[in-house]
């Protein structure tokens, strides 16, 4: 485990975080940032996207706002065929 931690991500533009970002998985790294985690404790504008409804994800994910997230929908067709296929492959979702 290599933990970086830094005061000042980014400074001035976002293509900051990812040079550091890619600093620290270093040279030959895989493609991809799996298993790579950045945490902020401020969201500076632009830097982030605005998120839809409000306090997400910043709320507590509570079971009340699970059933005021989640929406429950039956598959059909070929969404449920395409679905059915994956699961016999053993394929994530």
């Amino acid at each position: 485990v290599l933990a970086g931690f830094t005061g000042t991500p980014i400074l001035n533009e976002p293509t900051e975080g990812r040079q550091l970002l890619d600093i620290i998985k270093g040279m030959g790294s895989p493609e991809g940032d799996e298993g790579f985690l950045s945490s902020f404790p401020m969201r500076p504008q632009p830097m982030f996207p605005m998120s839809l409804p409000r306090g997400i994800p910043d709320g507590v994910l509570t079971m009340a706002r699970r059933r005021q997230l989640v929406t429950r929908v039956e598959m059909r067709g070929e969404t449920l065929k395409n679905y059915d296929l994956k699961f016999r492959l053993g394929l994530p979702g």
